[in-house]
């Protein structure tokens, strides 16, 4: 039986022979056009591996002329190789004496174009009769779609399978989150209200003293969380913007060396801060955030070293006309972390230490919080540790350059502990202007009585005299009877607002140069801008810290 011969199988007729003779004839001319109608590619095998004939699109699967083209090339289709590591000559040799043996036999094959281009195959082999003698017809059936499409629904099926397992781990870090964070709030808010509680109790003003000092330590750790959350809640909302202004690398070197230098070494630990070489006076850029991600992360390196050493340093790592780039590392010798920790580092939620009992807290956005911040000041974060050996973080920032700093020399390399003399010359000084302010008589407009009476507090205790607005138009009658020397304005209040009471004040001559500071919980670049645009002259953020409230006073309050 021929290829096609089970199509025209019929009863045997007695017929002339010319009449025989013609319908042989129009029997194989309708088999070779089914021959080169099929949609697959086919061709015809010996025993020895010899191609016999092949329909055109055969020719047409590997890119070539014609059917002879096909038939005298068709040992380089394949590569050397199979995807299985043996020879393709081998192979072929072998499926095509299973065809023989067994009738039939189906399997996968790499082809390959003249071109190089592979094409996966699926080649199936029928033993079939041809001019009575037996052969082996080879149908291909090209894979290439099949394979793109399987290969998309597996690279799907491996897509959602990771979002499924991101989705489970950050469930399950945020479970782990909220429970640690309300364990975080609750420490400090216990601390704060049992410090108070014992002040009141205190039987000397030294104890009381002490526990007032205990209470404020707690509420400083409380606003740090929250800082944290509020952080994470604007970059995940997209609402943090980057600040453009001048500063002083050495002052924020200076801060640094202050604010941790007790704490370091109440712990007996050594910590040290040395400020770049070859660096001008004045960058450009946003002071703000680099305080912020210095302050993350010494805080870590405190929270997580027992004994030894903390250093602070930096350099320059390239510079321009325009802008330098600055790198600077946090080393400590602290529990440092292993491998499988690294990799987490970074990420929101997660903390090395999420055992019952643990020694160290926090609320696992720090360092995510951090590398969002390191990323808007136009640098990158990494780290390296040893385990029980210590941690090393590193970061890099990008800022601009004044015209002025084009100019002049660079400063020399210095230690911040020399500077500890300079800032006693600072603290003399602030000290002689405090006798300049002492005697103002001041207006706070404040609806929240608990506000009112800490703004209070602080404000007597400073030498300042005050009165007390409940709204902003309680505050326009009481200037309209009395003289005061600034006015410290709530912005969010019943009756009248902050804002409105502002502009409503600025309407006077009288009221021209009045100092009006905002004193108030609206804290983001766009609320400064605000209070600026109503006629405020400053912005004082709550929770007030005691030293910026008399500073900034002491800026604007022009005295008689």
């Amino acid at each position: 039986m021929s290829i096609f011969g089970a199509f025209f199988n019929r009863k045997k007729q007695t017929q002339k022979p010319g009449s025989a003779l013609r319908n042989k004839r129009k029997s194989e001319a309708f088999e070779h056009l089914m021959f080169e109608a099929t949609p697959l590619s086919v061709s015809l095998w010996d025993k020895n591996l010899n191609v016999i004939d092949c329909n055109l699109e055969s020719a047409k699967l590997f890119g070539l002329a014609d059917k002879k083209d096909f038939i005298e090339n068709f040992a380089g289709l394949s590569p050397k190789l199979q995807p299985c590591g043996r020879e393709s000559a081998e192979m072929a040799r072998e499926c095509v004496s299973k065809a023989f043996a067994d009738g039939s036999y189906r399997f996968e094959w790499t082809h390959q174009k003249p071109n190089g281009e592979y094409i996966p195959s699926e080649i199936i082999l029928v033993k079939v009769e041809y001019k009575g003698e037996p052969i082996v017809a080879a149908y291909i059936r090209d894979l290439r779609e099949l394979k793109k499409t399987l290969n998309q629904l597996h690279k799907k099926e491996d897509d959602l399978m990771i979002a499924l397992l991101i989705a489970e781990n950050n469930a399950k870090a945020k479970s782990e989150f909220l429970d640690n964070m309300s364990y975080e709030l609750r420490t400090p808010t216990n601390g704060v209200i049992g410090f108070l509680r014992m002040a009141a109790q205190a039987k000397s003003v030294e104890e009381q003293r002490r526990y007032i000092s205990d209470a404020e330590r707690s509420a400083v750790k409380l606003m740090d969380i929250i800082a944290d959350v509020l952080d994470f809640t604007d970059i995940e909302n997209n609402k943090i913007k980057v600040l453009n202004e001048p500063f002083s690398i050495a002052d924020i070197f200076d801060d640094l060396r202050n604010a941790y230098y007790m704490e370091s070494r109440a712990k007996n630990l050594e910590f040290n801060v040395r400020i770049p070489m070859n660096l001008p006076g004045t960058l450009i850029g946003d002071s703000k955030k680099l305080r912020k991600i210095f302050a993350c992360l010494i805080d870590n390196a405190v929270k997580f070293t027992e004994k030894g050493k903390i250093s602070v340093r930096a350099s320059v790592s390239k510079q321009t006309d325009d802008n330098i780039e600055l790198c600077f590392f946090i080393k400590d010798t602290g529990i440092g972390m292993k491998p499988d920790q690294m990799k987490w580092l970074f990420t929101p939620f997660w903390q090395a230490d999420v055992q019952p009992g643990r020694k160290r807290n926090g609320s696992g956005m720090g360092l995510a919080v951090v590398k969002h911040l390191v990323g808007l000041l136009g640098g990158k974060i990494w780290a390296e540790s040893d385990y029980e050996e210590g941690s090393t973080f590193y970061f890099t920032a990008r800022f601009g350059l004044p015209e002025e700093a084009k100019e002049k020399p660079p400063q020399t390399d210095r230690e911040i502990e020399d500077l500890i003399e300079e800032c006693e010359a600072k603290n003399s000084a602030r000290d002689d202007g405090a006798q300049k302010v002492n005697s103002a008589h001041l207006l706070i407009v404040e609806d929240v009585e608990i506000n009112q009476i800490i703004a209070e507090e602080l404000l007597t205790s400073m030498g300042f005299t005050v009165d007390i607005a409940n709204n902003g138009q309680e505050a326009i009658d009481m200037l309209a009877s009395r003289d005061y020397g600034a006015v410290l304005m709530d912005i969010q209040m019943p009756v009248m607002d902050g804002l409105s009471a502002t502009a409503k004040i600025r309407e006077s001559d009288k009221f021209k140069d009045l100092p009006i500071i905002a004193l108030t919980a609206h804290t983001n670049k766009e609320d400064m801008e605000k209070s600026f645009a109503y006629g405020m002259n400053d912005h004082i953020n709550k929770p007030v810290n005691p030293e910026i409230l008399y500073e900034t006073l002491s800026k604007w309050f022009q005295p008689e």
